[in-house]
C-alpha cells in the first residue's frame, strides 16, 4: 500500500479474444495508461477485459466489453456492372465486387438455366487476383441464374442475378409474361 492506503499496482493484464476464438493475454506495466491491441482481424467482433496485478496477484477483472474492428462482408455489384453476355457465354467481372474494407479471399460461381433446380459449378475457390470467370457453351437467347458467393474474413455475401445470353444474331433476348 502507498501512503494513502491504496494498493500499488505492478501492471495490468489485458485479455482479448475473437468471437469463437481463444483468449489471448498481454501484460503491461503500471505506467501504461492506454494500450492498442495490434494485428486484429478486419471486420471481426472481439471481447476484451482488463485486470490489475499487485503484489498479491491478479485483481478482479473489469467488465467484458465488446468491440468490432472496421470492415464488413463483401458488397455485391449491380448486374449491369458485373455480367457481360454474348450468344453462348457469360463473362462475370469479379473486380466489380467491393471488398467491404477487408479484402476478398475467394469467390464461388454457380449457374443454371432459369426455372430449373440443378446448379452447375462454374468456378470455386477463385482467388481475388482473378479478374473474371467465363461461363461457356450456353444456349443462345436463354435466361440463366448466376449465383456468386464472395468470402472475406468479415463474412460471406451471396448474390443472385438473372441474365439472358444474346440471340444468334446478337440481339438481346426478352421474354414477356402475360397473365
Amino acid at each position: 500500500m502507498d501512503t494513502r492506503g491504496r494498493i500499488k499496482t505492478k501492471g495490468f493484464i489485458i485479455r482479448h479474444k475473437r468471437e469463437y476464438g481463444q483468449w489471448e493475454e498481454t501484460r503491461t506495466s503500471s505506467k501504461v495508461a492506454t494500450y492498442t491491441l495490434q494485428n486484429l482481424q478486419c471486420g471481426t467482433k472481439y471481447y476484451i477485459y482488463v485486470a490489475a496485478v499487485g503484489k498479491n496477484g491478479e485483481g478482479e477483472p473489469s467488465e467484458v466489453i465488446t468491440a468490432k474492428t472496421e470492415g464488413n462482408a463483401p458488397i455485391a455489384p449491380r448486374k449491369d456492372n458485373f455480367i457481360i453476355s454474348n450468344s453462348t457465354s457469360l463473362v462475370i467481372q469479379l473486380r466489380a465486387w467491393e471488398d467491404g474494407g477487408c479484402g476478398i479471399k475467394s469467390f464461388v460461381v454457380r449457374y443454371k438455366r432459369l426455372h430449373t433446380t440443378e446448379w452447375k459449378m462454374a468456378a470455386s475457390s477463385i482467388s481475388q487476383q482473378q479478374e473474371k470467370v467465363v461461363i461457356r457453351d450456353l444456349s443462345p437467347g436463354t435466361w440463366y441464374s448466376i449465383r456468386v458467393t464472395a468470402h472475406n474474413v468479415a463474412g460471406s455475401t451471396v448474390a443472385e442475378y438473372e441474365v439472358a445470353t444474346l440471340t444468334l444474331d446478337g440481339s438481346e433476348y426478352f421474354s414477356f409474361n402475360f397473365e
